[in-house]
């Protein structure tokens, strides 16, 4: 999957749990959750902004890769226990700034891929790169 589709994924999985929060519930492990990935990109984009070769950057996508395979089931089992996730209309603050978070950081993210394009032909790029995609492709 190429970056900009893992990118439109991950806020769509971030916005349509973030948007369950709405009602009754009690939705702190929604929102705790959603704060670990929140963190997980902030830390990629920061792992490649001080990326100084090929190594380095593969080191960040491995990173980023082991943090996903954690993350990625638990969103899609809060996604099946909170079937509301969809209703975007009555979200409350804590959530609305979420998903405004959310956001920024997906902005952060799609830059920093300019980091990465310039070591694309490295194997152990292309190695991290193709992991990615494959927690990707199991979420």
């Amino acid at each position: 999957m190429k970056p900009a589709g893992i990118l439109l994924f991950c806020v769509v999985m971030v916005c349509s749990i973030l948007t369950a929060c709405g009602g009754k519930a009690d939705y702190s492990e929604v929102i705790e959750v959603n704060e670990q990935y929140i963190l997980l990109l902030e830390s990629y984009v920061s792992q490649l902004d001080q990326a100084g070769d090929a190594t380095d950057v593969a080191d960040a996508m491995h990173e980023l890769a082991d943090g996903l395979e954690e993350i990625m089931p638990k969103m899609k089992e809060l996604m099946g226990k909170y079937p509301e996730l969809k209703n975007a209309d009555q979200q409350p603050e804590r959530v609305r700034e979420m998903t405004e978070k959310a956001a920024e950081v997906a902005q952060q993210f799609l830059g920093s891929m300019s980091k990465v394009m310039p070591y694309m032909q490295d194997p152990e790029v292309q190695e991290a790169q193709a992991r990615i995609g494959a927690v990707w492709q199991k979420s």
